[in-house]
């Protein structure tokens, strides 16, 4: 805010543009029967609008006249987290309300500054960081003080001009609120069309085209069926080629990783082999940022235990079990605790994990869980999961066709980053333009297209 002012407009300090200003008051009371409505910290949103959703009422009798509000007053934080310190809102709400002693009120003068205007030139304060700058800290939060407040300067443009500044100011964020409102709906959108790609890819829908153009090449590569692999399960058709088998059949083995202490073991990370937890094991992807190191020695002991390349790894217990994911090549020697793992045969592993992850592979997973509050899936119930088997040309194909369309999902993803981040910098910027005088032309300007008509 260092730049010249248009023709009309003034500086001043908040002290010298308002008639009042007013600290709010505690309550240990809460939610009283035909109380006062108390404005707190939380019901001043992110956007400056006031939300009433988690509205307390206090008794009336703790408040004075000086802690009633009036339209056209603003409350900012005072009290609260450094980054949050600073947040304000406009009063337009009809009825009677209060505020908490994190708010404060101001009154502006009404002949001098519109209560809007104000609003939205004390939150370019607070969007710039020059009040978290100027705040008191203590252990756990901040507050500006009154004095601090009182001196803080304001852009003073004239009334009529404040007025159009805040109705071109208020249109333009409405529509940046409506974009940003839809950018938030598209992670969830891709998270969907992932599990809809891995869903389509298990079932065979997704080669359905491919297996038609392979038909004879397929029937020789058929899966010779036992009888009854499954006993008496129901299960979702799969195309002529497929055959449902267990995981147990399809896998050298199923185990579960170390199950016991391993903290008194763990050592640097220059010394020791990693072990994989539950925490590292998410949707896809072996997450090694925050891998534990294990002791040589103890690894040594752990042979059961040991991971190779192409290993299924799977959660078994707590809130995500069933997460799956595959040990890629090059991370290896690895060791695991408390997970299950599966080391399917020789060219399975890659479909396995994407099944297993797709939403049918995952609600067979749940079923599956017993035990206490947490859940467990046991390692008997993993080598029972039923997992269509495609013939192994089709394996091949179907991954192609799904790293394809994951790409294409990153791609997405990348530009939806791009957009969000450019979307949060529209009202920062927007704010900063109509504090200068640049949103709206300036009463002398005005002036002058009028006497030019004349």
């Amino acid at each position: 805010m260092t730049h010249d002012l248009p023709e009309g407009w003034a500086r001043a300090p908040l002290a010298q543009v308002i008639d009042d200003l007013q600290a709010g008051f505690a309550s240990g009371e809460k939610n009283v029967k035909g109380g006062l409505p108390h404005l707190r910290m939380n019901n001043i949103a992110l956007n400056g609008k006031l939300d009433l959703s988690l509205l307390r009422t206090v008794p009336k009798r703790l408040a004075g006249l000086q802690h009633y509000l009036q339209l056209g007053d603003v409350l900012v934080c005072t009290t609260n987290s450094g980054k949050l310190v600073g947040k304000c809102a406009h009063f337009d709400l009809e009825g009677e309300y209060a505020f908490s002693n994190h708010l404060t009120r101001i009154r502006p003068t009404p002949d001098l500054v519109d209560g809007r205007f104000l609003r939205w030139n004390l939150w370019l304060h607070w969007q710039s960081g020059a009040i978290q700058e100027r705040c008191k800290h203590w252990v756990n939060q901040c507050t500006l003080p009154k004095d601090v407040l009182l001196e803080m300067d304001v852009a003073i443009p004239p009334l009529p001009e404040q007025r159009r500044v805040v109705e071109k100011l208020e249109k333009l964020l409405s529509r940046v609120d409506t974009c940003q409102k839809r950018l938030e709906k598209i992670p969830m959108l891709l998270k969907r069309l992932r599990h809809s790609v891995l869903t389509a890819a298990c079932s065979g829908r997704l080669t359905a085209d491919w297996r038609e153009e392979n038909e004879g090449a397929l029937a020789r590569e058929r899966w010779s069926l036992t009888t009854d692999p499954l006993g008496s399960l129901s299960l979702p058709k799969l195309p002529e080629t497929w055959a449902w088998r267990k995981l147990g059949d399809i896998s050298e083995r199923v185990s579960v990783g170390h199950v016991g202490p391993t903290s008194k073991f763990y050592c640097d990370s220059r010394n020791g082999i990693p072990l994989v937890r539950s925490q590292n094991v998410r949707p896809m992807r072996l997450a090694l940022e925050d891998v534990r190191y294990i002791t040589e020695e103890f690894h040594s002991s752990l042979k059961k235990s040991e991971l190779r390349a192409g290993d299924l790894l799977i959660v078994r217990v707590g809130a995500n079990r069933g997460n799956t994911c595959r040990v890629p090549e090059g991370v290896t020697p690895l060791n695991c605790a408390n997970v299950v793992f599966a080391r399917p045969f020789s060219g399975i592993s890659d479909f396995l994990e994407h099944y297993c992850q797709s939403k049918p592979g995952q609600e067979l997973m749940l079923e599956m869980t017993t035990g206490s509050a947490q859940g467990v899936i046991n390692t008997k119930a993993i080598a029972e999961l039923p997992v269509p088997i495609p013939p192994e040309s089709e394996q091949v194909e179907i991954m192609q066709r799904v790293r394809s369309l994951f790409a294409l999902c990153d791609q997405l993803e990348v530009r939806f980053d791009k957009a969000h981040r450019l979307v949060g910098q529209l009202t920062p910027c927007l704010l900063a333009k109509a504090f200068r005088g640049e949103l709206v032309r300036s009463e002398a300007e005005l002036a002058l297209r009028r006497e030019a008509r004349a």
